[in-house]
Formats: structure tokens, C-alpha cells, sequence
């Protein structure tokens, strides 16, 4: 026996209507659920389970194959649209009790099932959510976007480009002050030179990022309209929150950076604080929004409406733990790793004086005893994603049917025909990786209908792949680095551990990007798990190729602005930021 999600769980599709006084549902042939192993019209039990073409469902009472109640209102997706409607002539509307159907194997009706059948298969339990979200039209209506595409991309674009500012808004702040407490400790004018140089850098990537943050917001109201209106009052108090985190984040570091020779050094050190804060819990607002949209709770659907809002119970849902912590430990990573690719550079030109040095260690340090410890909270993460999004955890592997003791393939590609080809197959280590069991069995793609998975397939294959294994590299070297610091106090001496920690730097990037690439692809079709697809949140506007257009110029001259302003910061000698002389060995 297997579950089967019906393509009718679609928000846009099957939602009721009211005709001649009758409650009604309108599902088109094309938008109900099918058996994908039965072949339609050719007179034979394919599947084998007692019923000859039950391609569009059964009806139990009556004995019938057709799928089709005895009032003519066609198939029901056996059984789930459970209800009598409002016209006593049999099934004229959906009962939000009902539940999942189940398709049994063998002609037989599964065990522990509801008694009552109404012209399909015995119905098990599930949320009646995702039921009601089938009738849920969104705030705004039907949506129709021909440029869906470039909707996608426009908002996949500006995430990459804020994404990166949004580590250093986490994590650089803990690096400034860390560098500023070594000065107060030992008093080496480096370290006071080094905090304040990464103080200016900390201020001009924050107002990027104000830029980059603004366009996004824009992004969400413009783009999907409909998402917005109809799911804006579920997570609009994240978005206060996250609000209010800006303004103090952005109060405190003018008043940290202006500070500098004119508060108290340790008033002046205490003053950085609400910055480290503030960029830890702006981070946590938005991504409990990300959270939400993985796993939506804290509200209801009755009558095509979103009701009994419970915007505490969605800001902190069960998706949004692993996730934060995933991110807060790839912020560190990403940071730690860019600073220290900088000085790693300088330190192969031959630069070893203590500035070049506390500038290497310090940002290197942080990533090498992050890095392991993400693996911790990667295992953690695709638990998790394996217990409620199962589908995406497929997808991971291009998993096409349920298996016990599923293997895991490095490399290769996924085919149409579900088979991975040139990858090197271990057996047994994705249910390892889902379950920590060598023999459990992982949820293939074949679960859900075609138009419930994500697509293409190869793309989130390749993204988990590239940042599974640069975020091993990455873990790898941060232990070698610690071990051998821990052991003999000293940095390595071999130029090549210098020149891959210049490369971590953009790989860290690149393994940051793939991992959100990984999240959100993965989700797709739905921009609400199971409760809203993506096509149906997309403005109805025009134009979005040109808008897509001036967004990347935009982005472009940011680019252009920021790296004119960090060579023009770097090219100062460190000296001008203290009283007095740097030493330079």
C-alpha cells in the first residue's frame, strides 16, 4: 500500500463554486488525481488491485470502476471529497473533515480506516488544512502570469545578492568586537587598528544591504500580490519584528563607528553590542518567515479565507528551528572565511606583520570551529526536512520510488526515467542521512503526482550536492586548522593551506547560494508547502523582463560602488587608524 497526494490539494484548483443554487466543485479532468499505474481504456487490471480501469478513481458502493457517483458528478478523488453539499442529491460539495484517500494494493480497503466511504476508497486521517486549501483562491483571486519565470528569477537574483549581506549582518559584528576586546585586554594598537577598519567595512555593507533589503521588500508586494494578501496578516508580525531589529541595528552601528575616539573605550565596546543582537534577531524573523513557508501553521481555511490567525504559533513553527541554526553557523562560516581569504592573500605576499596576522586568525578561527559544528546542524536539518517535506528529500537524491535501505549517489544525473546515471552509488546512506537507519524506508518522488514535485530535479540534485560537499572541504580544513593551532599554537606553513583558505572564501559563497537554491527550489510548486503554488502567488503585471533588467543594472552598480569603496579602504595603510606606527613583522 502507498499514499497518494492528489493533484486536487492545489491552491487554485477544485475550489468551490456556487451554480444554480447548488454548492458545487469545479475540478477540471486535467486537475484531479489519477492512478499513474493503471493505463486508461485498455481493459486490463494493470496495478492488479481487483478494479479494471480505475485510471480516475473507484466507487465502492455501487462496484464501479468509473469513479463516477451515482448523481453523475464525477469522480471525486476517491473519496476525499466526502461531502453531500447543500442539495441532498448526493456529492455536491467537499466536507473539510475528510481526509486523505489511501489506494489499497490488492482490492483490499486498508486497515484502521474511517467507516464512511462515499463513492471512493476509505478515507485515513490528515490535516484538514491542507483539504481547505484546496478551496482557497488567495486574497487577491486567480492569478495568471506568462512570465512566472522571470518572476522567479528576479526574486532568486535578489536573494543572491542580499543573502551574503545578511551573514556579515550576523556575524561580522561578533569579529569587530572580539577584535576590539583584544585591544582593550593587551593593548596592541593592531587589534584597536583592525576593529576599527572592519568597523568602516561593517557600515558600508550595511547599507547595501539597507538597498538590497528594500528592493526584496518591494519584491514580495510586487511580485506575489497574492501571497502577500492572503498570508500577510500569518507572518506580518515577523516582518514588524524584523523592523524594529533595523532600526536598532542601524542606530548602533552609526553610533559604534562615529564613536570611535569620542565614547569611553569600554562604553565604546558596550555601545557594539545591540548590533551583534540586533543582527541575530532580524535574521531570526526573516527566516521564520522561510520556515513558515516550508511548513505553514498558525492559521486556518474556511470558505476560501485564511481565519483563526495564530501569528505566535507561525512565527516559531517546527521548520523554523534547524533552520536558523543551519543559517546562523553558515553565517559564521561565510564571514570567517571571506575575512580570512583577504589576509590569507596578503600573508602570501609575504605581508606578516601582527595587523595581516590577528586579520587572518581571528575571522579563521570562528569559521574553522563553525564549520564542524554545521555538519551537526546539516544532519539535524535533513532529518527534519526528510520527516516534513519528504518530497524534497527525494529530490535531493533524485529518488524516484519508495525505498527501504535507499542509497545515495555522489555525482551523476537524474533521467526522466527515475534512474541516476555516471553517479557513484553508497548504498543505504540516504536512509542513514533521513532516518539513521541503514533500513528505513524514504519517500521516492512517485508519491505525489508529477505536478506536485519539484522541478527540474537535476537542479536541486546539483545545488545539495555542491553544498554538502564544500561545506565538508570547508569542516575538513577548519579541524586540521584547529588541531594544529591546539597542538603547536602556530598557522600552518605550507603556502597551499594559505592558498585554499583564499579559495574558501568564494566557495563559502557558493555553498551559501546552493543551499538556499536547495530550500527553495525544493519547494516548488508551492510558495505555501502544500497550501499555495507559485503560480497562483505571481502578479498579473507586465513587464517583468524590463523590470528584471533595471534590477540587475542596479545591482550591478552596487557591486561597482562597494568594491570602489573596500580597494579604496584598503588601500590606506593600517597606521591611519591608530596614534602611531604599526609594527610590520
Amino acid at each position: 500500500m502507498r499514499y497518494v497526494e492528489p493533484d486536487f490539494f492545489c491552491a487554485s484548483r477544485g475550489r468551490p463554486t456556487t451554480a444554480g443554487g447548488r454548492t458545487t466543485t469545479r475540478i477540471s479532468r486535467g486537475n484531479v488525481w489519477h492512478n499513474l499505474d493503471e493505463i486508461h481504456g485498455n481493459g486490463k487490471d494493470d496495478d492488479h488491485n481487483g478494479w479494471v480501469d480505475d485510471h480516475y478513481g473507484i466507487n465502492i458502493p455501487k462496484g464501479s470502476e468509473s469513479g463516477i457517483d451515482d448523481d453523475g458528478h464525477g469522480t471525486h478523488v476517491a473519496g476525499i471529497i466526502a461531502g453531500h453539499g447543500n442539495n441532498a442529491m448526493g456529492v455536491a460539495g467537499a466536507c473539510w473533515s475528510a481526509a486523505a484517500g489511501r489506494e489499497a494494493r490488492g482490492g483490499k480497503v486498508p486497515a484502521g480506516s474511517a467507516p464512511d466511504v462515499r463513492g471512493g476508497l476509505a478515507c485515513g486521517r490528515m490535516e484538514p488544512l491542507l483539504l481547505a486549501a484546496a478551496g482557497l483562491a488567495g486574497g487577491l483571486g486567480d492569478a495568471s502570469q506568462p512570465d512566472l519565470l522571470w518572476a522567479r528569477e528576479m526574486q532568486a537574483l535578489s536573494f543572491a545578492i542580499h543573502i551574503p549581506l545578511t551573514c556579515f549582518g550576523m556575524a561580522f559584528p561578533a569579529m569587530v568586537l572580539f577584535a576590539e576586546g583584544l585591544w582593550l585586554r593587551t593593548g596592541n594598537q593592531a587589534y584597536r587598528a583592525l576593529a576599527k577598519r572592519w568597523s568602516k567595512v561593517m557600515l558600508i555593507l550595511f547599507a547595501v544591504g539597507v538597498v538590497t533589503g528594500t528592493i526584496l521588500s518591494f519584491e514580495l508586494g510586487l511580485l506575489w500580490p497574492n501571497f502577500m494578501a492572503t498570508f500577510g496578516e500569518v507572518f506580518g508580525l515577523a516582518f514588524g519584528l524584523e523592523g524594529f531589529s533595523f532600526f536598532i541595528e542601524a542606530i548602533f552601528i552609526a553610533i559604534y563607528v562615529y564613536g570611535w575616539d569620542r565614547l569611553p573605550p569600554r562604553a565604546h565596546l558596550l555601545s557594539g553590542l545591540p548590533i551583534l543582537v540586533a543582527g541575530a534577531t532580524g535574521s531570526l524573523f526573516v527566516i521564520s518567515v522561510n520556515g513558515w513557508m516550508n511548513h505553514p501553521v498558525g492559521f486556518d481555511v474556511a470558505g476560501g479565507d485564511v481565519v483563526n490567525v495564530r501569528p505566535w504559533a507561525a512565527l516559531f513553527n517546527e521548520n523554523f528551528w534547524h533552520e536558523y541554526v543551519h543559517m546562523y553557523f553558515a553565517a559564521y562560516m561565510v564571514v570567517g572565511f571571506l575575512v580570512a581569504a583577504v589576509y590569507a592573500r596578503a600573508w602570501l605576499r609575504g605581508e606578516r606583520g601582527r595587523y595581516v596576522r590577528a586579520g587572518l586568525v581571528i575571522p579563521l578561527t570562528f569559521a574553522a570551529f563553525t564549520a564542524p559544528v554545521q555538519v551537526i546542524a546539516g544532519d539535524w536539518a535533513g532529518r527534519t526536512v526528510a520527516d516534513l517535506q519528504p518530497t524534497k528529500l527525494a529530490t535531493f537524491e533524485g529518488l524516484a520510488e519508495t525505498t527501504e535501505g535507499a542509497p545515495f549517489h555522489i555525482g551523476g544525473w537524474y533521467e526522466d526515467d527515475g534512474d541516476i546515471k555516471a553517479g557513484i552509488e553508497i548504498p543505504r546512506l540516504l536512509s542513514v542521512l533521513a532516518a539513521h537507519d541503514p533500513d528505513a524506508a524514504v519517500e521516492g518522488l512517485d508519491a505525489v503526482a508529477p505536478a506536485d514535485r519539484p522541478g527540474p530535479v537535476n537542479t536541486v540534485r546539483f545545488a545539495f550536492q555542491t553544498m554538502v560537499g564544500i561545506g565538508t572541504l570547508l569542516a575538513a580544513m577548519g579541524l586540521f586548522y584547529a588541531a594544529l593551532w591546539w597542538r603547536n599554537g602556530r598557522l600552518p606553513r605550507s603556502p597551499w593551506f594559505f592558498r585554499l583558505v583564499v579559495a574558501a572564501g568564494p566557495l563559502a559563497v557558493v555553498a551559501l547560494i546552493c543551499g538556499w537554491v536547495t530550500t527553495e527550489v525544493g519547494r516548488q510548486p508551492w510558495v505555501v508547502y502544500r497550501v499555495m503554488r507559485t503560480e497562483d502567488a505571481v502578479t498579473g503585471a507586465g513587464g517583468l523582463p524590463v523590470a528584471f533588467a533595471a534590477v540587475a543594472v542596479v545591482y550591478l552598480a552596487l557591486i561597482a560602488t562597494v568594491v570602489w569603496l573596500l580597494r579604496r579602504l584598503a588601500s590606506r595603510p593600517p597606521d591611519v587608524e591608530v596614534h602611531g606606527t604599526l609594527e610590520r613583522t
